[in-house]
């Protein structure tokens, strides 16, 4: 199953995160910590507004994201 992102999108789909679901909750992000691309995925390191890091990748080939607690 595809996570639930929330995002802008500029020019692109999927440009920066805004917000996601984790375990049922809505998690605003605070802040990009980093963010980067290859091929096959832009990804993205985050801070909540809770102060939880998290791991959002955009998946080109399946077209949905997925997210990762580290």
């Amino acid at each position: 199953m595809s996570a639930l992102v929330e995002c802008h999108s500029g020019y692109q789909y999927a440009q920066r995160p805004a917000a996601f679901y984790w375990l049922g909750d809505r998690k605003v992000i605070e802040a990009v910590l980093d963010q980067w691309l290859t091929p096959e995925v832009r990804g993205f390191r985050v801070i909540t507004q809770d102060q939880q890091i998290f791991e959002l990748y955009f998946l080109y080939a399946s077209d949905d994201w997925k997210i990762h607690q580290p």
